[in-house]
Order: C-alpha cells, then structure tokens, then sequence
C-alpha cells in the first residue's frame, strides 16, 4: 500500500469519526448533535436504559442525564420515532417529516406504519382519532396518566392494562390505534408513547 493510500484512507476515517462527534466533544446543542448522527437510539428496556444517555456522553461537552430529558420532554426539539428497522429512535422533531417519509415502507413484524394506518380508516378509528385530536389539541408535553386523565379514559385504561399483565390481550382501547396514528403525523406534537 502506498503512502497516499494510507493518507486518503486516514483523511476519510478522520471525517467519519469527526462527523459522528467522536474526535472530541461538542459544545452543539442536544437536537444539532442527534441530527448530525442521523438520529440517537432509544431503548426503553430499564436494563439497558443509559444506552442512548451514555450516546451522548461521549458526544456532548458538559453532558447530564437530565439534559436530553429536557430536549425531549419539556422543550420537544427531539421527539421518539420508529425509524431505522422501526426500532426507537430520538430524532430532532423539525426533521420528524423526512424520517416519517423516507421510512414509511420499511416492513417489519409482516407490516410496514403505510400498511397498517391504512388498515386504520374503520368509523371507530376515525371517530376515536377525531375525539384524541380534540383532547389533545394545545395541551403541553405529559405523562401517560395525564394523557389518559385529559382524555377522560383512565378507567378504560387500567382495564386495558390489568388485562394485558393477566395475558389477555382480546381487549384493545379505539383510540390506541388513532393514538399511533396522531403521534406519527409530522404535523402534531410528540407525546410520551402509550405502547
């Protein structure tokens, strides 16, 4: 191998490494980083649960826990999204849409998200995304329990749950389809996911 080749192929790995923040760490905000790196994993597994922090870590300058909390939950400039083989992602929620787009078709679980909202336009999906929209409309970011008190269907909720730990699984909330369903159109807030 000549010298050249050796100095092009340290040149590309440098850019490589430099693009992914890794040579050293950026004092770039939270949402600039993740989009620089093509979104930030999120694994909701509590075992493993730092994965996405410890990402950033080793990316941003000064970095805590509670700042990505922060970016994501109370300021929404990232926003969870099954993206990449429709694992959990944070993606920056300004470049949601172009996730969503590019990403729709991607088939997994024997269905792609175009497959199954298509699937999605029964009268008591539309009726039930209609009620969510409503309920829904100009509220801030909450909690799972917020979200089904504003709704008025926390006690749908604790049946649906309470039947899920006892293995039955016949019982499925109307509006948790229409939930998906708005959560993913690039034109709404991001909230806590349900599911």
């Amino acid at each position: 191998m000549s010298n050249g080749a050796y100095d092009e192929k340290s040149v590309i790995r440098n850019v490589i490494i430099s693009s992914q923040h890794l040579d050293k760490k950026s004092s770039n905000r939270i949402e600039d980083i993740v989009s620089d790196i093509c979104g930030l994993q999120y694994d909701p597994n509590p075992t493993i649960h730092l994965n996405h922090y410890m990402m950033l870590w080793n990316r941003k300058k000064d970095f805590a826990a509670p700042d990505l909390d922060v970016a994501a939950y109370k300021e929404f400039k990232i926003t969870e999204a099954f993206t990449f083989k429709r694992n959990m992602f944070f993606v920056p929620t300004n470049e949601f849409a172009i996730y969503r787009a590019a990403l729709k078709d991607v088939v997994r679980w024997g269905s792609s998200d175009e497959s199954w909202l298509a699937a999605a336009n029964s009268p008591s999906d539309l009726a039930a995304e209609e009620e969510l929209k409503k309920g829904l409309k100009d509220q801030p970011g909450m909690t799972t329990n917020q979200i089904w008190e504003c709704l008025h269907l926390s006690d749908e909720w604790d049946a649906y749950v309470k039947g899920r730990r006892a293995g039955d699984f016949s019982f499925e909330l109307p509006i948790s389809r229409a939930y998906i369903s708005y959560n993913r159109n690039p034109d709404c807030r991001s909230y806590a996911f349900l599911f």
